[in-house]
């Protein structure tokens, strides 16, 4: 008998699934992969002589037909299994760098979703570990009654790149303070600027003004404030004094927050060349002509300009507003995000979701954007924004009671149809210099007003820890 519960995480492995001997069983489990473990889901193969011996042993349901549906749907989402693998094979690489980097612990190579770690001296045991940790809220296995071990061993999972990145934490601290590897780990991490994001349900949802808004609404309660946008899609540029392009939004994003524009609010920029293809700007700088496929190839690339923008920003700024591009739940482009939910995730940004009701069927495009979300992703979704409504916002109740109930998640705001912001349109071909000059304060000062009125700002302000 075969165990091999724990096998779906390995890549490349060769299951005794395949190239079973008739002797042979093979165990498998659907709650350790698939994590749907209230189901209690496995199942067993082997030759049919001693499936039907099997069979006489068992109840007649061992298994309720819910759990049966689920089953058969995860063992053909041969998708989930590869995504998972690759995230926990380069989440459990980073965990192993970072615990050598630290000192104290021997790390040993694993290929499934968790780590032994042997704690050397002066690490306390693993029973003291253990309670420290629990103490913080993280639980490890405490190894010491595992036949073979003893009490210097335990065991840690990798989970979401925050949850991995608390344990380390905390794993770090457990140490001397003043530990050069300590001083090391920390300083090697980037801090955690409060910051904010706004996303969409479609394009031209209003994220662009609803960021310059609360650039302003920041700026004026005294923070040092900065947007960041880390793709954009126009049509035209602005170009600075030194040659470099960036998105005409967050020139005017920039001017919200009364600083000079810099390339790092928007480090990657898409000029359409035809309907396949695109100019590629990366930090103000063309680096060329690029068809779908092709950019599709480059943007690990392109992440890693966005993020180390978004890092020296996030370091000279009290607060960081990014904002979206398009939808977050566009199912086509998720996999390769650079602008949405992965930014949100790598900024720590609580999202907020800006629909345009003047369209019509604002209340399903938020329900809808929900269901298409991943659980991390909703996680990081802290409500919805109303924008361009003509009315009197008491005749939503029903609908934010609906949407809230739906989605758990609020509505933060309605803000008013404004029809002459007195904002240059971003992809204008008059954009020039003189239309970011200081003209265009008062009109974000209005804009700021209106939107400050209609926005629970104060609420807003603790999801980013600033109140």
């Amino acid at each position: 008998m075969i165990d091999e519960a724990i096998a779906d995480f390995v890549s490349g492995l060769d299951s005794l699934t395949k190239n079973r001997p008739d002797n042979v069983i093979v165990l498998l489990s659907l709650t350790k992969c698939f994590a749907i473990p209230g189901l209690r889901l496995g199942l067993a193969v082997a030759d049919a002589a001693i499936i039907r011996r099997l069979r006489v042993l068992q109840p007649p349901w061992p298994v309720n037909t819910l759990a049966l549906a689920i089953g058969a749907e995860a063992l053909r989402d041969t998708e989930y299994l590869t995504r998972t693998r690759e995230y926990v094979d380069r989440a459990r690489d980073w965990m192993t760098e970072e615990l050598k980097r630290i000192g104290g612990f021997t790390v040993y190579p694993g290929r499934a979703n968790f780590l032994l770690l042997r704690l050397d001296p002066p690490t306390p045991n693993a029973e003291e570990v253990a309670k420290k940790l629990l103490s913080q809220g993280i639980a490890v296995r405490d190894c010491g009654n595992f036949l073979g071990l003893e009490k210097r061993f335990i065991r840690i999972a990798v989970r979401t790149e925050e949850e991995n990145a608390s344990l380390i934490a905390a794993l770090a601290s457990l140490q001397i303070p003043t530990a050069p590897a300590i001083k090391r780990w920390h300083g090697g991490q980037r801090r955690k600027t409060p910051a904010i994001m706004f996303q969409g349900t479609t394009s031209n949802a209003g994220k662009s003004v609803l960021t310059a808004a609360m650039c302003r609404i920041l700026l004026q309660d005294g923070f040092r404030v900065a947007p960041f946008k880390s793709q954009n899609m126009s049509s035209n540029s602005f170009v600075m004094p030194n040659g470099g392009e960036m998105a005409c939004a967050q020139v005017v994003q920039a001017r919200a927050c009364r600083l000079e524009p810099d390339t790092r609010m928007n480090p990657v920029l898409l000029k359409p060349k035809s309907d396949v293809g695109s100019q590629v700007i990366v930090r103000g700088q063309a680096i060329g002509n690029m068809n779908v496929e092709e950019y599709i190839r480059f943007k690990p690339e392109a992440f890693r300009a966005a993020k180390e923008a978004y890092d020296s920003l996030a370091h000279e700024y009290d607060v960081i507003v990014l904002e979206g591009a398009g939808s977050p739940g566009e199912i086509n482009l998720k996999s390769h995000d650079i602008v949405n939910m992965n930014m949100a995730r790598y900024a720590q940004a609580p999202v907020l979701l800006v629909g345009d009701i003047d369209r019509g069927g604002v209340f399903a495009s938020f329900v809808g954007t929900m269901e298409v979300l991943e659980e991390w992703e909703r996680a990081l979704m802290a409500g919805f924004v109303v924008n361009r409504f003509r009315g009197r916002a008491a005749l939503l109740e029903d609908a934010f009671d609906y949407t809230e109930r739906y989605t758990g998640k609020a509505v933060y705001g309605v803000i008013p149809y404004v029809k002459r912001l007195g904002l240059p349109e971003e992809d204008s071909l008059s954009f020039k210099e003189e239309e970011i000059a200081d003209d265009l304060n008062p009109a974000l000062d209005r804009l700021a007003a209106t939107v400050r009125q209609n926005l629970r700002v104060d609420e807003l302000y603790r999801l980013m820890g600033l109140r």
